[in-house]
Formats: C-alpha cells, structure tokens, sequence
C-alpha cells in the first residue's frame, strides 16, 4: 500500500505593492498631524526602517486620536519593511482592529504573510464601503489575492471595474492583461495594452515587458528579447516586481531560441548583486532550469556562491548543486551538500523546502529516524505556513514508514481537517494509516469525510486496501470486498490489483480453483494493470503452471518471464 504523495501546488505569493499610498489623508490635530507626517516620511522615500524607528519613538508621547493615527502609519511602515507579523500585533489592538484603516492594513500584512485568503475578506469588507478613502486601494488589493489564488476570471471582473480609476485605472489594465497572458489569449492581452495609455515611467516598463511576453506567447523570442534588453541591462529605477519578471522572460527568450547559454548571465548577475533578496527561491529555480537547458549544466558560479559566507545565497548555492548532483546519480554528493546546509546556524526559513527534500530522500532511503529529525529541524526554521504544512505530510509518512500507524494517522488527520492544498491527500492517508493500525472508527469516519467531500477516487483507494488488507488476514468477507470494488469501480486505475488478489485468494483457497484463478489473472491482465499488479500475476503464472501439471519446459519459460 502506498500512501499519496499529492502535496497540491504551494501557494507563493509576492509581496503586494499597491499604486498609490497604503491608507487615506490621516486626520490628526495641527501639532499631532505634523510630527505623524514627518515621522512616516522615510516610508515614502523607501527607508521604511528608518520610519519605524521614528514612529515607534513618537508613539510613547501621544494619545487619544493622535495615538491612533500614529500607530496606523506605524503598522504602514512595518509592512513596507516586510515586518508584518509585528504589525499584525499591533493592529490587534482594539481600537485598530474595527477602523477601517486598521482593517485595510490587516489585509496589507496578511498579503505580506502570503495568506491571500484571509487578506482577500478584509480587502472586500473594505472595498464595500462606498464612503471610506481606501475604496479602489482595497478593490484593487482584493483583485491581487484573487490573481494569486488563482481565481483568475474573478481577478479579471475586478481589474475591469478599474478601469476608469484614476488612481489604479493602468495599473490594474496592466494586470488584466498579464492575466490574459497567463490563459494564453494573446489578442485579448494585446487589445488591452493597446487602449492603455501609460503616462509614467514604471508603467511604460511595464507594458513593454508585458508586449514582450506577449511576443514570447506568439513564439517570436527575438522581438521578446528586444523589447527586454532596456529592462534587464538598465534595471534602476525599476520595481523589484518588473526587474524579476523580465528576467525571467528574458530567460524564456533564450530557451525558446536554444540559446541557454546566452540566458543565464541575466540571472546570475541578479544573484551576484542580490545575495539576500527575498525573490532568489524563484531566481534560482529559473537559473537551474536554464543550466538543465545547456549542452554541458555550469558548476562554477554555484561552486563559488557556495564558498561565499552570504545567506540565504549560499544554502540555496548548495540546494542547486545537490539537485545537480542527483540529477548526474551523484547520491553521496549530493548529501554532502544537504549536510552542509543542515549544518548552518540558523538555518534560514526560506531553505525549509532543502531540508524537506533531504528528508524525502532519507525516508526513501529507509532512514526513517535520520528523516523525522531532519523535519523536526525544518519545523524550527519558522518557515512559511505552506512548508509548515508540508514537514507535516512528510512527517506522517515518516511514521507510517517507521510503522507506527496510529502515530501517522493522527498527524495526516490533522492536515486534512485544514483548509489546505494538503488536506484530501492527507484525508486518505490518514484514513490508510488507521487501516493499518486496525482503527475501523477512524477509517470509517476519515471514509465518510471522503464521500462527503466528494473524494470519489481516494474512497475506491480506500475500499481496495479494506479488502486487500482483508484478504492478507485470510477474513472471509475479503472475496465479497474484492469482488465488490470491481463491480463499483471497474475504471479504477488499480482495478487490476483487485482482480489479481482475487486470482490468488483463489489458487490458495482449499482446494485451488485454478479456473477461478485463470479467469481472474486473465480479467486482470486485460485491463491496464500496475506495475504491482503485472509483478505479481507474472509469478501467480507460474504457480497455476506448475499446478496444472504442465510440462517443465512451460513452467520454466514462465519462471523466465518472470526473472526478465
């Protein structure tokens, strides 16, 4: 039995900057309103470090409203310096929390945290109030955890009832189109861009990359590449956003004209100038798909970021060549590299997905308890809350490998009772492990939920362990529980297991029904059996051989079939 290994998609989402200022006009009394503006000024210059600083000072000294006004611009500035979780703390107070510009910000930091749902409630709650200054802000951040929750048409709607803004009426045209792009309409995404006029710099940057990528949709890269050279060769003055997706789409250009070689200079330049910045996971990911692109994969820009004291760009320097490692069947180097990544201090949250794919390869392995200690050090990384899920599922199957059932079946239960991309996966696997640990209340409640939620497929998995896991204890209902889940699912991609478990209940039973048997092997070899299911009607062949008394050369040339 093998448990499922579905971890769905991570959501990953960047941070979101919204065109124009984050709350509306603070009102504050003369004095109060003049110390508050001049304290919050480095978040408009882009020292929001320095804001926080100041805020944080000025606060103490106030009260009433101007406290209030204060602590508002404070959680701004928190959030533009990436420290939203503190801000969340802040904006716990109760006098924040039922503001509308405490609700704005809320959603603000709960985007910053990548937790697009919870963030998309604020932004609507907001945005549904037709009388508040932060209306088309939050209308537009709504349609931003939409597009990142890929609730695309949804985005679209929203973005459209921009389009007359003033404020957010390009910008959000241009993520109307960049949508388009991404459901591959090229005639659509360019009609927009065409009826877009730009007026400002980042906004003509912008749309030019988006022409680019529409270029590269159209399966034209030297035009893409034209329209991107500015970009990536003169970056100042650009967003992070619009320098990373044009080198990323530069990139594409040079794979799609087979020239990777050419495209990883882009990306490693990035990587050289940027050793901490928070994009270089994805960076990374799309230099490593360039390499695998070249006639001969480049070991020495990884090598010397490995050598370099830099983090998180040295551990994700080692990840790769671990991953290029395996990749040349280097096993032993590769957890050479994983070691050293282990072994730094701390380990930074965003390599929590290296130490999980280390552990993947040590439950592989069998090294079951080397594996859970490995998660148990990714679990203390602080990682973002989708990892976090994922050390979960990977510590379930851990348990379940190490053989304690109900030990895994409380763990996968847990995850499938969240509101994750994780939880129907983890539901049949919990239901699975308390197969196993011979829990019939928890199978048939995990079960039950299944059916609830639809789960068709992963109910037949379940109902075809029932019965295998029935036969294997020789009960006397297994033949009816076997016959019966190929009655009721006979599309099942692993019907065929079924129909050789009845085959070999069949041989064994007292005394053989070879013909029973030979029909069952005969059902199963007809539909397109497993690999599981084709090892074992390979050697269940032979047995019915021998038993039938066939000559030993038909004996042998099947035990040869079966060898090969």
């Amino acid at each position: 039995m093998s448990l499922s290994r579905n971890l769905g998609r991570a959501i990953s989402i960047a941070a979101i900057a919204l065109a124009g200022p984050a709350i509306g006009q603070i009102r504050t009394s003369a004095d109060g309103g003049t110390e508050i503006a001049e304290a919050g000024r480095p978040v408009d210059e882009g020292v929001p470090e320095v804001a926080v600083y100041q805020l944080q000072k000025l606060v103490t000294g106030l009260s009433g409203a101007d406290a209030i006004k204060a602590k508002e611009k404070l959680a701004e500035a928190l959030i533009a310096a990436r420290r939203s979780t503190e801000a969340l703390r802040l904006l716990d107070e109760p006098a924040l929390r039922g503001s509308t510009s405490g609700k704005f910000l809320r959603a603000q930091a709960l985007a910053g945290l990548n937790r697009p749902g919870e963030a998309l409630q604020l932004y609507r709650e907001v945005a549904n109030n037709n009388s508040v200054p932060q209306r088309a802000a939050a209308s537009f951040g709504a349609g931003e955890m939409l597009r990142a929750l890929d609730r695309a048409d949804e985005a679209i709607r929203a973005y459209q009832a921009l389009e007359n803004d003033p404020r957010f009426g390009i910008s959000a045209r241009l993520r109307e189109a960049e949508l388009f792009i991404a459901k591959q309409d090229s005639v659509m995404a360019k009609r927009i861009l065409d009826d877009s006029q730009t007026k400002i710099a980042p906004e003509k940057r912008q749309k030019r990359l988006l022409h680019a990528r529409i270029e590269l949709l159209n399966q034209r890269p030297e035009k893409a590449a034209g329209l991107l050279d500015s970009l990536v060769k003169k970056p100042e003055g650009e967003s992070r956003e619009t320098v990373i997706a044009a080198l990323f789409a530069m990139a594409d250009a040079h794979l799609q004209m087979n020239t990777p070689e050419a495209g990883d200079d882009y990306l490693e330049d990035f990587i050289d100038r940027h050793p901490i910045d928070p994009a270089l996971p994805q960076v990374f990911a799309k230099l490593d798909q360039v390499y695998r692109a070249e006639r001969k994969p480049p070991r020495n820009e990884l090598e010397k970021w490995a050598r370099d004291a830099a983090q998180p760009r040295r551990g994700f320097a080692r990840w790769y060549l671990a991953q290029s490692d395996l990749r040349a069947g280097r096993r032993e180097e590769a957890i050479r590299q994983f070691e050293q990544i282990r072994r730094t201090t701390p380990v930074p949250a965003v390599l929590a997905p290296a130490l999980l794919q280390y552990a993947r390869l040590q439950i592989e392995a069998g090294r079951v308890n080397e594996a859970l200690a490995i998660l148990s050090e990714a679990g203390k990384t602080n990682p973002a809350p989708e990892v976090r899920e994922q050390i979960g599922f990977e510590s379930g199957r851990a348990l379940y490998a190490a053989l304690k059932f109900q030990d895994a079946a409380d763990r996968f239960e847990t995850l499938g009772n969240d509101h994750s991309a994780l939880a129907p996966a983890a539901l049949l696997n919990a239901s699975l492990a308390s197969l196993r640990a011979d829990d019939k209340t928890k199978t048939e409640r995990d079960k039950t939920e299944l059916v609830r939620r639809g789960q068709v497929d992963e109910v037949a998995d379940v109902a075809l362990e029932q019965a295998v896991i029935s036969a294997e204890r020789g009960e006397k209902n297994a033949g009816a529980m076997l016959q019966d889940f190929v009655r009721r699912f006979p599309d099942h991609p692993r019907v065929s297991e079924a129909q050789i478990a009845l085959a070999e209940m069949a041989y064994r039973s007292t005394p053989p029904k070879l013909d029973g048997a030979e029909k069952d092997l005969a059902a199963a070899r007809a539909t397109h059996p497993t690999e599981l299911a084709v090892e074992h009607a390979d050697y269940l062949a032979i047995w019915l051989a021998d038993a039938r008394g066939a000559d030993s050369d038909r004996v042998i040339a099947s035990a040869r079939d079966f060898l090969r």
